[in-house]
């Protein structure tokens, strides 16, 4: 008898992103643009979304299809699949709106890494251009 694998957990960013991924596969070249991977940590989610960059690149597209076919892990196609099969969690209008909170989100974990490097070597003059970063970034 065969178990299912037991589904690692998945972060809501990861669903979003995932859903975005499935159900808007044009905003694949935006995503790339920003360093998406950071939120991202379920081993399934990132074996998909490493397959769908690659294909991207090879293709210029990302087709759901393909994914599939590329996705070397059963647990990733199982849960690639259950993402094709539901439903879209965003209307159209609200794709650029979710692509820049998590462009945001992004900016911000890259800043704290660049706060926590800064602190770890003692330097101060990368503590100081934190701020006047984030005073350009969002006012």
């Amino acid at each position: 008898i065969h178990e299912p694998q037991a589904h690692h957990a998945m972060s809501r960013d990861e669903a979003s992103l995932l859903n975005i991924l499935v159900h808007y596969p044009q905003a694949m070249k935006r995503l790339m643009k920003h360093n998406y991977r950071i939120l991202l940590s379920n081993p399934d989610i990132l074996h998909i979304f490493e397959t769908a960059h690659v294909l991207f690149q090879q293709e210029g597209v990302v087709e759901s299809a393909r994914v599939l076919e590329g996705l070397e892990k059963e647990s990733a196609r199982e849960r690639f699949r259950e993402s094709m099969m539901g439903p879209s969690i965003f209307q159209e209008v609200e794709i650029d709106q979710a692509l820049k909170e998590f462009k945001d989100r992004i900016q911000k974990i890259l800043i704290a890494e660049s706060k926590r490097r800064a602190l770890k070597k003692g330097d101060i003059e990368e503590l100081n251009r934190i701020p006047k970063y984030i005073k350009e970034r969002w006012g």
